[in-house]
Formats: C-alpha cells, sequence, structure tokens
C-alpha cells in the first residue's frame, strides 16, 4: 500500500512539474479538425476546418443529412424549372389555320372585256378560332404579277392569255394551306377591238347566243366598229345602215323633204351608195319604209331601157360596176295607168325578172302617201360572191311635180 500511494505522489508531483502538457494535445486536436465531424458543422455558416469552404460546399459535409436536405430543395426547383419549360412550350406551338383551300378564278371563260375575281369557295378553320384572311398572288402565262388583291381589272388582261389565282390561307400569325384556279382569256371573235371577226356571220357562228348590237370586225386589216343584226332572218347580217330620218339626216345623193323623208334630187334618178365595210357576202337584207305620190306607173315606160336607164318607176338596188340587180321596188298609182305587173301592168325587164316588190298607191294624190313596206324584210341571193358598195337609186321618168317616191327609212345588211 505504501508503494501505491508513492506512485500517485509521482505522478502528481509530474503533472506539476509539466502544466502545459494537457493544452498541448488539445491544440493537437484542433489542427486535426475537419468539417462535418460535429453536429451542426454543415449549417452553422463557419468554416470550422479553416480551408475555405463553408457548410454543404465543404467535401467533409458529402453525406451530411443538412446538405442532403437542400438538395433535394434543389431538386424540387428544378423540377418547377420544368414546369416553366413546358408552359413556354405551348406558347410557341405553331397553330396555322387548317383544311383545304378551294380557289375558283370568275367568270370561268373571260373576255378582254372581263374583271377577274378570285373566290374562295371552301375555307380551312382555325382551330384557335383565330380570324383567317387570304394572301393573294396572280401569275399571267407563268409569270407572277405583282398583283396581291383578289381582282384584276380588265385593263390589265389581253386575249390570248392565262391567269392563275392562288390563294394562302393565314391567322395572321401562322401559314396555312394553299389554293389555286386558272382561266384562259378566250379570243371570242367580235365582242371586243382586241379581237375582230370577219363578219357578224362569224360572230354568230361563234356564239350562237349573240344578240342584236354593236360588235367589231376586221374584215380587210382595218377593226371598225359595226351593229349587227342577229335575229331578222336566222341572223348574222352586218349591216350597211340603220337610218330612220324621222331623226338623221339623208345621205349624200338624196334631198330631204324637212319632214323625216328622203326624195330624188332631180327629175330622173338619185342614187346613195353604202359602202359594204370589206365584207364579202351572198345575201342582202333590204328593209324600209317608203312613200309615193301623183301618176306613178311602175315599168310601163321601161321599154328597152337597161339597168343604168330609168326602166322603173320606184327604187333600185344594184352593186358593182357594171351595175349587176339585187332587188326592184315598183309603185304604181294603179286605176289601169302603170299597174304592177300582177295586176295587169307591164312586166318587169329581164334584168329584173321576179326579183322585185310592187305596191300600189292608194290614189294619185299630190302630196305622200305611205307609208308601205313597213317591217317588211326582203332577203336576196346573189348569184355569186360580191365586195362591193350598194347603190340604192329612186327613180321615175317624170319630174317630182308630177310624180316622186320618198324614203322614211332603211335598214341594208350583208351576210
Amino acid at each position: 500500500m505504501r508503494k501505491a500511494l508513492f506512485t500517485s505522489v509521482l505522478l502528481f508531483t509530474g503533472l506539476l512539474a509539466c502544466p502545459g502538457c494537457a493544452g498541448e494535445e488539445e491544440d493537437d486536436d484542433e489542427e486535426e479538425r475537419k468539417e462535418g465531424t460535429r453536429v451542426g458543422d454543415c449549417s452553422d455558416g463557419a468554416d470550422n476546418d479553416g480551408d475555405g469552404a463553408f457548410d454543404c460546399n465543404d467535401s467533409g459535409c458529402a453525406g451530411s443529412p443538412d446538405c442532403d436536405a437542400e438538395g433535394d430543395a434543389d431538386t424540387d426547383t428544378d423540377t418547377d424549372t420544368d414546369t416553366d419549360t413546358d408552359s413556354d412550350t405551348d406558347a410557341d406551338v405553331n397553330n396555322p389555320p387548317q383544311g383545304i383551300v378551294v380557289v375558283e378564278v370568275t367568270p370561268p371563260e373571260p373576255t378582254v372585256d372581263d374583271d377577274l375575281t378570285c373566290l374562295i369557295t371552301v375555307e380551312p378553320d382555325d382551330p384557335d378560332g383565330d380570324f383567317v384572311s387570304y394572301i393573294y398572288t396572280w401569275h399571267m402565262d407563268g409569270d407572277q404579277t405583282g398583283a396581291s388583291e383578289y381582282f384584276i381589272p380588265s385593263s390589265d388582261t389581253d386575249y390570248a392569255q392565262t391567269w392563275t389565282c392562288t390563294a394562302t390561307a393565314t391567322d395572321g400569325e401562322d401559314i396555312g394551306e394553299s389554293g389555286s384556279d386558272s382561266v384562259s382569256i378566250e379570243c371570242q371573235p367580235g365582242f371586243s377591238e382586241h379581237c375582230p371577226a370577219d363578219s357578224c356571220q362569224e360572230i354568230l357562228d361563234e356564239a350562237s347566243t349573240a344578240s342584236d348590237g354593236q360588235y367589231w370586225i376586221d374584215p380587210d386589216g382595218t377593226t371598225i366598229e359595226v351593229t349587227c343584226d342577229m335575229t331578222t332572218d336566222g341572223g348574222g347580217w352586218t349591216l350597211l345602215v340603220d337610218d330612220d330620218y324621222s331623226s338623221e339626216s339623208c345621205p349624200t345623193g338624196w334631198w330631204s323633204t324637212g319632214s323625216g323623208l328622203c326624195y330624188r334630187a332631180g327629175d330622173s334618178q338619185s342614187s346613195a351608195e353604202f359602202d359594204n365595210l370589206g365584207v364579202a357576202y351572198t345575201e342582202v337584207l333590204w328593209e324600209t319604209e317608203v312613200y309615193g305620190k301623183g301618176s306613178l306607173d311602175t315599168f310601163d315606160e321601161s321599154g328597152s331601157a337597161d339597168i343604168d336607164d330609168t326602166y322603173v318607176d320606184g327604187v333600185s338596188l344594184t352593186f358593182g360596176s357594171p351595175r349587176d340587180h339585187i332587188w326592184t321596188l315598183g309603185m304604181s298609182a294603179g286605176s289601169g295607168n302603170g299597174d304592177c305587173p300582177e295586176n295587169g301592168g307591164s312586166s318587169a325587164p329581164s334584168y329584173v325578172g321576179s326579183d322585185y316588190t310592187c305596191v300600189d298607191l292608194i290614189d294619185r294624190h299630190s302630196s305622200w302617201e305611205g307609208p308601205y313596206l313597213t317591217g317588211e324584210a326582203i332577203v336576196q341571193t346573189l348569184r355569186s360572191e360580191a365586195d362591193e358598195a350598194i347603190e340604192v337609186r329612186m327613180m321615175s321618168n317624170e319630174g317630182g311635180s308630177n310624180e316622186d317616191m320618198a324614203i322614211g327609212s332603211i335598214k341594208l345588211g350583208v351576210r
């Protein structure tokens, strides 16, 4: 027991002799300190091991529950970010108009006098409910034009051209489907100055529903506007004259009564010539209203007269030089003096034959009687084709104080 007591005294004495020995051991422990070895190291905001890295940024905190919790928060934040990304993607989705576009250019058989219109006949739907409009482009004979509207005025077109309209659907943001249609501007003879016909007959042949009116022809290299009769005796007549002298002037070669009639300029023959406008013809149309007065006696004085002489009291239609007969109108005052041939009067000359009409006046008045032949259309077929002006001669073998004839209106056509 003494020995043990002695040993304890020695140890105590030794400790007193080295009072700093215990502190030096603690300093050594501090130098070896690592972040994350004590509770709270990874969340106290302190650099516990003095290596410049704090808390979870220090490698010593790897796997610490404090750092795992922060990692979960980051992960949640990333997940939220993914949600935002989905939202952005939805905003960027393209939703153009859906469905086909069907286009129709009207009229389907245009002439140079027609405007062209690009119509949308089948429209697409927009999935967002946006208003759908169209972008228009036009091509002419395959080349794009500068036109960007749905409408092309006739002044921009010409015959023998092909026009194509393309309409592309858009909702203002996205582009949808396109549709196209084409038309060709046909040369319909006679309906345009740019596309004249040779005659009114050609116009009718090409367009059987053509009506009376103004058309364009170019039978001899010069385009002119003419009046066509498309109804009388089947139509197709190119009119050389269609005058009513109650409102129009008498032609050169005839005198005016001052009351809407044209009569002989002299006491024998008086001619007016009507140009054939370059149209070759085999048929002649004649409509007229005639008046007469005095002792007219049809063919009674014709005797041996030839076609150039005063062979009738009436009106003669001829063409060419020498004259070729077309038709004759005889006029008779009746009462057994110069009656019409069918009433016992003198026969018509051989060059007239049966190609004539004869009218009987009511009486031998000194004032104008008529009108006669109103509404009667005379159609004469020639022996051969002609290409010359037509001469209309009023003639009588006596002066105007004894007998005369007058014309109130005349319509003369060829085909």
